[in-house]
């Protein structure tokens, strides 16, 4: 299977529901734009700017594993309920970690797990 896109979700300030998009505008070193951490106005981004961190452009899970444990333990939750930004599918994340790898044509850099 090819990695794809399945959902991209944003959230425009701490605490505001993900909203689904249909397609987003990515900037490097930024994240999505419209997003609260390409904002800077993320929970963890005053943390991550003080300790001159700068991986907190966008995060990405992998929907067969939302998927599984929805299922295992019985959740009525959506994929934005987990508030990760990209949904893929088809792709394997946590072994990219100091890779660079392409989802639907965009190329990423796996920076760090979450």
């Amino acid at each position: 299977m090819t990695a794809v896109i399945a959902s991209i979700h944003i959230a425009t300030t701490t605490g505001a529901d993900m909203t689904s998009v249909s397609s987003a505008e990515l900037q490097a070193g930024r994240g999505i734009v419209g997003d609260r951490y390409h904002a800077g106005e993320g929970k963890f981004s005053v943390k991550l700017m003080a300790k001159g961190e700068n991986d907190w452009q966008v995060t990405l899970v992998e929907a067969e594993e939302l998927d599984r444990f929805v299922t295992l333990e019985a959740l009525d939750f959506g994929h934005s309920d987990f508030r990760r930004n990209i949904v893929t599918r088809g792709i394997r994340l946590n072994p990219l970690v100091g890779e660079r790898f392409s989802v639907d044509g965009i190329e990423m850099e796996g920076v760090r797990l979450f």
